[in-house]
């Protein structure tokens, strides 16, 4: 059964990584390589920010694919709308939502999904675990879920080493029974990514195509 979009109430502070781009530091090209998209790709990026992942991986997308962008941070949401404005690429769609109340899809309507440098904030907070039952009735059976996250060795950059997550820390929050380990790669000394497989069977429900025409 789809999933009607609602608004997010506004925020009740601006998240610490606000105003920040992680694209800045990553070597992206690196990233997407990894992550081999598809042409056709419905790609969702969580705790989008101010959108660096998702307007590069809108071009390489483009026309075929679309990117669902999702952060409730207001400001970067409304950031990522006013910049699709001088877009040729018009295949992105951003919405203000908290994911841990809710991931407002369609099932099975996703093929990749990206969070960087998120997981660590949401188990943190201690809602990580909401968050993946959200993920487990959007992906498709083969999507690909991407981490990206600050080693866990001693700053600077980054966060807190208290906060961070390790590759393996990491790993032992994806219920093995709905996620398969594909990798993980050094992105930068102090980066890694780490890949998943999602293995759930599929209910079919197709991704209408009116989400993305706001």
């Amino acid at each position: 059964m789809s999933r009607q979009i609602s608004e997010a109430p506004p925020p009740d502070r601006k998240p610490s990584r606000a105003g920040r781009n992680s694209c800045d530091f990553v070597d992206v090209d690196k990233v997407f390589r990894r992550m081999k998209l598809q042409p056709d790709a419905v790609f969702l990026d969580l705790g989008c920010g101010l959108g660096g992942y998702s307007f590069i991986a809108a071009r390489q997308l483009w026309p075929q694919g679309r990117v669902l962008a999702m952060d409730k941070w207001a400001q970067g949401i409304n950031s990522i709308n006013n910049q699709l404005e001088q877009q040729v690429e018009r295949n992105i769609a951003a919405f203000c939502v908290d994911i841990a109340k809710q991931i407002p899809l369609p099932n099975n309507s996703v093929d990749v999904c990206l969070m960087a440098f998120v997981a660590h904030h949401l188990v943190a907070a201690k809602t990580i675990d909401k968050v993946l039952n959200h993920l487990n009735s959007v992906l498709r059976p083969g999507a690909k879920v991407h981490f990206i996250e600050f080693k866990k060795t001693p700053p600077p950059p980054g966060p807190p080493l208290s906060i961070r997550l390790s590759a393996s820390q990491l790993r032992q929050w994806l219920p093995e029974q709905h996620f398969t380990l594909v990798e993980t790669t050094d992105i930068e000394p102090h980066i890694y990514m780490q890949t998943f497989t999602y293995n759930k069977e599929s209910t079919t429900n197709d991704l209408p195509q009116m989400i993305y025409n706001k």
